[in-house]
């Protein structure tokens, strides 16, 4: 087999693997409106897990046909969960000039956008709360502002709160991030959170995939991690 070949080939399995975490994907957005909150929580885990999987293993594709092909599969379940910023990131990575115009034949949307990568996803402005002497009362009520402020619906703060009802005060300010919260703990001056990636939400886990493949990434809370470091 010659070299060609054999990439061409590895560019098909890689596809093929894409195809399986995004069918992972779509699964987990049927159940994020489920009534049980805990359930409506692990299901958005698991799509922000797949997805994210999905956009590396694409991404990585070298062969630009096999590579747009990936993307335009992932474009798909982003437009499933109504993702449209994710989707116009990842569009600019498109070369291939028949799959980009059958791309926007399915997601209209996405017309007279061009790859740069300037213009990636920019999450919230992410809002710094001093946990010294702060209530437990109040960083709830500072979390859930930050939730709204940044888009999210009151459905997903019911949910966070229900989360956190029987949670002790460290698990709440975990399960904070982990609903996608823009936020930054300080404690005794501090970061309670040192470029914990597993704690970023879905937009800045992308823009810190984006910005590893070109160098490095600053965490929320001022953590420079380098690309050289273990990819998470």
């Amino acid at each position: 087999m010659s070299n060609l070949s054999a990439q061409k080939e590895d560019a098909a399995q890689a596809v093929f693997r894409v195809t399986g975490k995004c069918l992972l994907a779509n699964k987990a957005i049927e159940g994020i409106t489920n009534s049980d909150p805990k359930r409506r929580q692990s299901e958005k885990a698991n799509y922000e897990h797949h997805l994210v999987e999905a956009i590396a293993s694409a991404l990585a594709i070298k062969d630009q046909f096999y590579k747009g092909v990936a993307i335009r599969q992932v474009i798909n379940v982003c437009r499933h969960a109504n993702d449209l910023n994710i989707a116009k990131t990842l569009f600019k990575e498109v070369d291939h000039h028949l799959l980009r115009e059958q791309i926007v034949k399915d997601f209209p949307e996405l017309a007279g956008d061009r790859k740069n990568i300037a213009n990636e996803v920019k999450p919230p402005a992410t809002v710094t709360i001093h946990l010294d002497g702060l209530k437990r009362e109040a960083v709830i009520y500072l979390v859930t502002k930050a939730m709204r402020d940044a888009g999210a619906s009151e459905r997903e703060i019911d949910g966070f709160k229900d989360d956190i009802n029987n949670a002790d005060d460290e698990t709440m300010l975990a399960k904070s991030i982990a609903w996608g919260a823009p936020i930054c703990f300080l404690k005794d001056g501090q970061p309670w959170i040192v470029g914990d990636s597993t704690r970023l939400n879905l937009g800045q886990r992308i823009k810190r995939w984006f910005s590893l493949w070109r160098g490095s990434y600053v965490h929320p809370d001022g953590t420079i991690e380098l690309a050289s470091a273990k990819r998470g």
